[in-house]
C-alpha cells in the first residue's frame, strides 16, 4: 500500500506518462475527432507502419486503451481517417458544383469539380500524404482508400449525367469518364504538392488541358442533330 507524508510513493502511476501533456475533458465525438486530428497528423509524418499507438496517445495526451476503446485497432483508426476524408470530400465537391448549377457551361462545371478536389487535398495535406502512402495504407485500408475513388468517381458520373449534353451518354461511360478524372487529379495532386512553385490554377490548368479535349469530343457538336 502507498505511504503518504515520508518515504517512497509505490504506487501505480495511471494517466499518460511524466511530463505528458494532458488533453482537457471532451464529449465522446469531440475526443473521436481529436484522435483522427492526431492520428492522421502522426501518419502523414511517421508512415503509417512506423507510427505505433504509443505515439498516437502521447501526441493525444491521453492513454492508449482510450484509442482502443474508441477504434478497437491501429487498422480501423486509419480506416476511420480515411472515411472522415472520404464524407469531406464529398461534401466539398457537392458544394462546388451546386453553386454552379446543373446548366452551367461544362468546362466551367468539370474546371469546378477539378478546383474543388485539389483545393481539398491543398487544405489537408496530411490526409493527402496519408493516402498516397500506397503499400502499407493498402495492406491495412486498401478496401477503404478504393471505396473513397469509387464513391467520387460514382459522384462525378452522377453529376455530369445532370449536364443535358452528357445525358444521353450510357451510364457505364460516363462512370468511366468519372475514373479517368479521378485518377488524373489524384496524379497531378501528388506532383502540384512536390512543386510548391506550382499554383492551384497552374494544377487545375494542367488536368484541364489533358481532360477537356477528349470530354469535350463527346458533346454534341452544334448542329450536328438530324
Amino acid at each position: 500500500m502507498a505511504q503518504r507524508g515520508e518515504g517512497t510513493v509505490t504506487a501505480r502511476r495511471r494517466g499518460p506518462r511524466p511530463g505528458t501533456p494532458r488533453a482537457p475533458r471532451m464529449s465522446r465525438a469531440a475526443r473521436e475527432q481529436q484522435l483522427l486530428d492526431v492520428a492522421e497528423q502522426t501518419f502523414a509524418e511517421r508512415g503509417y507502419s512506423e507510427t505505433t499507438m504509443e505515439q498516437i496517445a502521447a501526441r493525444a495526451g491521453i492513454t492508449k486503451p482510450v484509442i482502443y476503446d474508441h477504434f478497437g485497432s491501429k487498422e480501423r483508426l486509419l480506416g476511420a481517417v480515411v472515411a472522415r476524408n472520404h464524407e469531406e470530400l464529398l461534401a466539398s465537391s457537392a458544394a462546388s458544383l451546386s453553386r454552379l448549377g446543373a446548366h452551367a457551361d461544362p468546362e466551367a462545371y468539370v474546371r469546378a469539380g477539378v478546383t474543388a478536389f485539389l483545393q481539398f487535398f491543398g487544405r489537408h495535406r496530411d490526409s493527402f500524404r496519408t493516402y498516397q502512402q500506397q503499400a502499407a495504407v493498402i495492406a491495412a485500408a486498401g478496401g477503404d482508400i478504393e471505396k473513397l475513388r469509387q464513391d467520387q468517381a460514382s459522384f462525378i458520373a452522377e453529376r455530369l449525367g445532370l449536364l443535358p449534353d452528357l445525358a444521353s451518354l450510357p451510364p457505364h461511360t460516363r462512370l468511366g469518364l468519372a475514373e479517368i478524372l479521378v485518377g488524373t487529379n489524384e496524379r497531378v495532386t501528388a506532383w502540384w504538392m512536390r512543386n510548391p512553385e506550382v499554383t492551384l490554377d497552374e494544377a487545375v490548368d494542367l488536368v484541364m488541358s489533358v481532360i477537356w479535349t477528349g470530354l469535350a469530343s463527346r458533346f454534341a457538336e452544334p448542329g450536328s442533330a438530324d
